[in-house]
């Protein structure tokens, strides 16, 4: 039955498998929209210091495969840039624990208007040698995630 449908239709069954893988790719929303940025790198700076806290407020975070969405709320413009930083610490518990930090490029001026942003992260190099999973916080926040590997 299925080999004379694929005889007399090829085309059109070919077509809506494909259609359909392409539906299922679960990572497909973080990059086929257009108006979404790609993901940004972590900057790994073993001599990183916290600085001053910038002035936006960290209003989600969530894990989707080793991309870290952070959504922000803050005081400026649209094009406001910021960077990832981890410190290269890991905390002695099991699994290990990170933590991460948010800066503003260009410093902490809150002007303009209130904007609403979802930023992405590539966080790879977040992953501990010796295990299969690291918790992750990122100051300013109080709920964690768990980075799976």
């Amino acid at each position: 039955m299925i080999i004379h449908v694929l005889r007399i239709y090829p085309f059109p069954v070919l077509l809506a498998l494909a259609i359909i893988s392409l539906l299922s790719c679960k990572t497909q929303d973080l990059y086929l929209d257009y108006r979404r940025p790609l993901p940004e790198k972590m900057i790994t700076d073993l001599s990183y210091t916290p600085g001053v806290p910038g002035n936006f407020e960290i209003t989600g975070i969530s894990l989707r495969d080793s991309l870290l969405i952070i959504d922000l709320e803050f005081l400026g413009f649209e094009n406001q840039e910021f960077d990832l930083y981890f410190d290269g610490v890991y905390q002695k518990t099991m699994p290990p624990h990170a933590t991460l930090y948010i800066e503003r490029k260009g410093g902490t001026k809150s002007r303009g208007e209130k904007i609403t942003r979802q930023l992405l992260f590539d966080i790879t190099g977040l992953k501990h040698p010796d295990y299969d999973r690291v918790i992750i916080t990122v100051a300013g926040y109080t709920q964690m995630v768990i980075f799976t590997y």
